[in-house]
């Protein structure tokens, strides 16, 4: 799918199941970023061939998953900055841009601290990944949940809005 907005292509996306008996497509986009397919379908046993309909509607998705998140340098001294990248992965259809990467000490739905926000740099197509750093003056006492939540603002109309956070245990 190709993005006029942001001048970039999209990954290959497969919409059917059997691509040795399906040929003769024709497509066209409806509003909502849906797309219509007519394709014909050949029943290889009997040679009868079907024209089928396709409706698939083309979707957003900034995730993070487990190791999104990570500290610089990995053992950092308390008292210096250390930076916290978060690599957030477009699971979605479209090229992303403009992405907010919220980075909190402690869990954001409890008594989580905003460190800051960011967004990240640069447009990203479907199934590439981007990152979003933050630094971070490492407190002198304890231990540390550090968490990251994409798009905190609730910005982006996404497929999946349960992936958007992930946290790690930074002990000193």
């Amino acid at each position: 799918v190709y993005s006029p907005s942001h001048s970039m292509w999209s990954r290959d996306l497969r919409l059917t199941d059997d691509a040795s008996m399906e040929r003769d497509f024709s497509g066209v986009f409806a509003a909502g970023n849906t797309l219509n397919l007519v394709y014909k379908k050949e029943n290889r046993e009997t040679g009868a061939n079907n024209l089928h309909h396709l409706t698939y509607s083309l979707r957003t998705d900034a995730a993070v998953g487990e190791d999104s998140l990570s500290i610089v340098p990995a053992f950092p001294v308390p008292g210096t900055t250390a930076s916290l990248v978060c690599t957030v992965d477009n699971a979605g259809d479209l090229p992303m841009a403009d992405v907010e990467v919220s980075f909190y000490l402690g869990d954001p739905g409890a008594t989580g601290q905003l460190l800051g926000s960011t967004t990240v740099p640069n447009v990203f197509a479907a199934g590439e990944q981007a990152t979003a750093t933050l630094d971070w003056v490492v407190p002198s006492d304890g231990t540390f949940d550090i968490y990251a939540v994409v798009d905190s603002g609730d910005v982006i109309q996404e497929a999946d809005e349960t992936n958007n956070v992930t946290s790690f245990y930074a002990l000193k």
